[in-house]
């Protein structure tokens, strides 16, 4: 009778084990002094939440993000749409960004900005995902700036000289036909008045 065997030395490996334990761990660790809320998820369950996760969710305890499936927390609305994004990130190893109406624990739902990302998590593919809460100041700032460009392209778009001065006399818009007629920059006149701007003679005018 013949006994045949194989030995296989693993000690090689035992330190790159311990090199991706302690990676996982300076991983985690940096995660919890994250201002923005994160989560990873795997196979749709989340396998890891911060500190600013819980808040953002409004969540008491980890065991209430841990093992939920993470679209739950996706609007109704929106599930579908992310669900697909999520498999694009997946499959591409794109990042992804882009504004999801969210849910939490016991307050109303909000609007988050996400960035999601491709990561592995304990050798197999898995989603990270940052999350930066919305609020309506932001949004209301955002809709401001949206207005005020639509403006500025709207008098730019005018052959004639346009300008709108505030209370204190002070530039507040002008057009290119502004720029090019005076010969100033926009950056040059905007929050000025024509004092300042130009010869005395013209200012008085």
């Amino acid at each position: 009778m013949r006994v045949i065997g194989a030995n296989r030395d693993i000690s090689q490996h035992r330190p790159m084990e311990v090199a991706l334990r302690e990676s996982e761990e300076r991983y985690r660790n940096l995660l919890q002094l994250a201002p923005d809320a994160v989560l990873v998820h795997q196979d749709s369950q989340a396998v890891y939440v911060n500190a600013a996760a819980l808040h953002c969710f409004s969540a008491r305890h980890l065991e209430d993000l841990i093992g939920k499936n993470v679209f739950e927390l996706v609007h109704s609305a929106d599930r579908e749409m992310v669900r697909q994004r999520v498999s694009t990130v997946l499959a591409s190893g794109r990042v992804d960004r882009g504004e999801v109406r969210l849910l939490s624990f016991n307050a109303p739902g909000f609007v988050g900005e996400t960035i999601t990302i491709r990561i592995s998590w304990l050798g197999r593919p898995a989603v990270h995902v940052i999350v930066r809460e919305v609020t309506q100041p932001q949004r209301m700032q955002e809709a401001l700036q949206r207005s005020q460009q639509l403006l500025q392209d709207v008098v730019d778009g005018s052959a004639n000289l346009v300008f709108v001065k505030d209370s204190e006399r002070r530039y507040v818009l002008v057009n290119r036909a502004f720029e090019r007629i005076t010969g100033k920059t926009r950056n040059q006149v905007i929050g000025h008045t024509d004092h300042e701007l130009f010869p005395r003679h013209w200012a008085d005018y």
